[in-house]
């Protein structure tokens, strides 16, 4: 969902830089999952938010000050697997994606995908083999996405693979 910032005043505010497609999730009343996990706290509450430009001011439950604040600097939000939102076509979240093999359309194996980076015009796939390849993620090289088997069919452009 975002990766948490710097502090923000004195009564535990903190910035939130967004990673979803669904920002009302951090709304007052929503419940994020905190990783790494803060001492007992893996759920943390959200009880007041503001918009910024390019993230948004968050207060959590329980997180009045500065300082308790400044414990949260770099963790991740996440949502509750059962709170995940059902995407519809052949669209997939990051996490059903990441691990998965990576197989071209004529059954040479590439690797396994390690992370997904955003780009400007689309993602692009980050998978490491016997050596460390970037894929576009668009339709034309991305073939397909087999889910129960967990590989992902790609049919790359002459070339990409030598880069």
């Amino acid at each position: 969902m975002g990766r948490l910032g710097r502090p923000h005043g004195v009564r535990g505010e903190v910035e939130v830089f967004p990673e979803t497609d669904f920002p009302e999730r951090f709304s007052p009343g929503s419940e994020l999952v905190l990783l790494p996990p803060l001492a007992d706290k893996t759920m943390l509450k959200i009880v007041g938010r503001k918009q910024k430009k390019s993230s948004i001011l968050v207060k959590f439950e329980h997180i009045d000050s500065f300082e308790a604040a400044s414990t949260l600097r770099g963790r991740g939000l996440f949502v509750a697997e059962d709170k995940v939102m059902k995407l519809e076509g052949d669209v997939n979240w990051i996490h059903e994606l990441v691990g998965m093999r990576v197989v071209t359309e004529s059954g040479e194996d590439i690797g396994t995908l390690l992370e997904i980076s955003r780009g400007p015009a689309h993602d692009i796939y980050v998978v490491e083999g016997d050596k460390r390849y970037l894929i576009p993620a668009v339709k034309e090289i991305v073939t397909r996405v087999d889910k129960q088997n967990g590989v992902i069919f790609i049919n790359p452009p002459p070339g990409l693979l030598e880069l």
